[in-house]
């Protein structure tokens, strides 16, 4: 059954963001609704450079209708429309507590998800220059970070955007999907974690259960460039082996 992405959109949303993600999650065969957040209900979105993006619907009438994923792209101006929206947040909450996969990116997770206390104690990632908006002891300074304990997806920014559109399509569809997608325009895509030594202790696992994540935070910060996507599809990367960085630190209780 193909996989159904509610994208959301406002004003000031980030144009990169939204496009990448929107272009490779169809790539996938995946069914993505845009929706406008836009407190007026417009279906014309001016992104944060003036790109001038069609939603499919105001947000209002798609929030009825099941989806696999939401998706927030935003940049500044767009998070803090995104922050106002009652409905976009009970959207955020209804989505989590059914088990659905949560993806922000750049300004929203800090002005969005953390503002508002929606993954009180998720591990995230965000626009750089927002980390002090999130607490040090979640922060995880990682071009994409997938803390599966929550189903929650985060990444920084523009240049992220394709490493975040290929993360959600490997959640949600499995690695060779992403494999596919990857080569299809030109990306650069590991479907084997563990480049390095240190990046099969920085990966997020689970073990058959939500509760089961585990991170080692001082070997996620010592991965090398090409291991900082977090390929966390709820596989078992470190094999059985621990090296020298393996200070496992249990997250907190869910």
């Amino acid at each position: 059954m193909d996989k159904s992405i509610l994208l959301c959109l406002a004003d000031g949303s980030e144009e990169t963001e939204a496009v990448t993600t929107f272009d490779l999650l169809v790539r996938a065969g995946m069914q993505v609704r845009a929706a406008s957040v836009n407190g007026d209900g417009g279906l014309t979105i001016v992104g944060s450079r003036g790109v001038r993006l069609l939603a499919d619907a105001p947000l209002a009438p798609l929030a009825e209708q099941p989806f696999d994923a939401i998706v927030l792209p935003s940049d500044m101006q767009g998070a803090e429309c995104f922050q106002r929206s009652p409905l976009l947040l009970e959207c955020v909450r209804r989505m989590h507590l059914d088990g659905k996969l949560v993806a922000a990116i750049c300004a929203a997770p800090a002005l969005v998800l953390q503002h508002h206390q929606l993954f009180s104690q998720a591990y995230m990632t965000g626009f750089p220059a927002l980390k002090d908006r999130i607490p040090a002891d979640r922060w995880v300074d990682q071009r994409v970070v997938h803390d599966a304990r929550y189903r929650l997806l985060t990444s920084q920014g523009p240049g992220t955007a394709m490493d975040f559109a290929l993360n959600i399509i490997a959640l949600l569809c499995g690695l060779p999907a992403a494999a596919e997608v990857a080569a299809e325009v030109a990306a650069q895509v590991s479907t084997t974690p563990g480049h390095c030594k240190f990046s099969r202790l920085a990966m997020y696992q689970t073990r058959g259960s939500a509760s089961a994540g585990r991170i080692c935070r001082r070997g996620l910060q010592k991965a090398c460039s090409r291991c900082r996507t977090t390929w966390a599809a709820g596989q078992d990367t470190t094999r059985g082996r621990r090296g020298p960085h393996s200070r496992w630190k249990r997250p907190p209780a869910i």
